[in-house]
């Protein structure tokens, strides 16, 4: 099993004294230089490993799988111009302007990174005696604090989550977020669902496989493989009304901007 670390908002951040991206836990450590990371490059992000041979994939894949390396070419002595499209790869190259314009921001990091640190412990202070958690950091590890979560006392404030989110959006403006927790996520539910239910079609016939009975299907396997069937459908379902509202939205003309007074 390969294990992928998202360190998408971890950059700068460290565990054991050791920085994230180390890959000492992982395969692959992913980061991401979206616009409003610590550091960015416009879009794009990087992959770090300590494998050599998942490192060379990438490499291929990221550039439409093609190489001009003679160690790897499979037609020998064709060329000086020959290349070798090895895999369906991707155009997942980062230009030059977009490189160097995060090499020159990871000479500032720990800057970028202290000041955060300066704003986290400002926040602490003035926070300390409001109904909220804070973020705690754990003693062997050191945060990058791409974002700043606390978590509310609603039973202390008395208000909803939307209630607080409206009063300060009032005063705030989008300066306020609040993330939607991505278990409720419609694509991400009926995924798990269909999942689960192939696990347990799977897992009947496999008892089924080691069964005295082998030859004649279980009542248990019926029931699972008709599970499956009515949930595939149902995720189905879900899909083609989540397909239709999105095509909606997008057809929907726009509003009009209201006008300056």
């Amino acid at each position: 099993m390969r294990i992928i670390e998202d360190a998408s908002h971890a950059i700068g951040g460290g565990y054991g004294r050791a920085p994230v991206g180390n890959c000492r836990f992982s395969d692959i450590t992913v980061f991401s230089f979206h616009p409003v990371k610590i550091v960015t490059t416009g879009e794009g992000g990087m992959a770090m490993t300590n494998d050599p041979a998942l490192a060379e994939l990438m490499r291929l894949d990221r550039s439409h799988g093609i190489t001009r390396d003679p160690g790897q070419l499979q037609h020998d002595d064709v060329g000086p111009w020959y290349y070798e499209q090895q895999r369906l790869g991707f155009n997942y190259r980062m230009t030059d302007i977009a490189a160097a314009l995060g090499l020159s921001q990871l000479t500032r990091i720990e800057e970028f990174i202290s000041r955060r640190r300066e704003i986290a412990a400002a926040y602490d202070a003035a926070f300390a005696d409001l109904p909220l958690t804070t973020p705690w950091q754990h003693p062997d590890s050191y945060s990058g604090l791409h974002l700043y979560v606390i978590r509310l006392q609603l039973d202390k404030i008395g208000k909803t989550h939307r209630q607080v989110f409206e009063a300060l959006r009032e005063h705030q403006g989008d300066a306020i977020r609040l993330d939607a927790p991505q278990r409720r996520a419609p694509a991400l539910i009926t995924e798990r669902v269909a999942v689960i239910a192939r696990r347990e079609r799977d897992d009947a016939v496999a008892r089924q496989t080691n069964s005295a009975e082998a030859g004649k299907p279980s009542q248990e396997l019926q029931d699972a493989r008709t599970q499956v069937a009515t949930l595939e459908k149902q995720v189905a379902s879900l899909k083609a009304q989540l397909e239709a509202r999105a095509t909606a939205s997008v057809d929907q003309p726009a509003a009009a901007p209201a006008s300056s007074p």
